[in-house]
């Protein structure tokens, strides 16, 4: 009646079922992931601090949080700090930093499971430029894994 042998179906039966787990796997890890939401920079003359201010819902998840906040002066890595966890949901970190009038800073915040944001602050003054950028961004890889796992339950259909 069939023309596939039994080895043959259940070989194809462990290949899709294995791929629904992983893309499954993959999709979960991405609902949880989320760069952050917000960020602002500002900066105090008088102090000298560069406060970086962060939303990032982490859904009260053991282990989700803003893991790591790097921050660059006119393209030069000045602070690298690693977080264990997050305050809240929204929060302030702040950092003694000297600055000059146009330079640029950009703080980037990284999810301990996936995702990065980040902003960018020219201190004002008499060189400094308006242009102030933020991105989002969470990797390329899991949005191809979630890809790959509509189309395998397509064919299964």
């Amino acid at each position: 009646m069939n023309d596939i042998p039994a080895a043959a179906r259940s070989l194809r039966q462990a290949v899709v079922l294995f791929s629904a787990i992983a893309a499954l796997a993959l999709l979960t890890g991405t609902a949880w992931a989320n760069p952050p939401t917000a960020m602002a920079i500002s900066y105090d003359q008088g102090t000298s601090d560069l406060s970086v201010s962060i939303t990032h819902p982490a859904g009260g998840i053991s282990g989700h949080y803003i893991k790591e906040v790097t921050l660059t002066v006119n393209g030069n890595v000045v602070n690298d700090s690693i977080y264990t966890s997050q305050p809240a949901d929204e929060f302030t970190y702040t950092y003694p930093l000297l600055l000059k009038p146009g330079d640029v800073v950009v703080a980037t915040a990284t999810c301990s499971i996936a995702g990065t944001g980040s902003r960018t602050f020219i201190m004002p003054g008499p060189t400094a430029t308006e242009p102030v950028t933020e991105k989002a961004s969470v990797p390329v890889v899991l949005s191809l894994a979630a890809l790959a796992a509509v189309l395998a339950l397509r064919r299964r259909a």
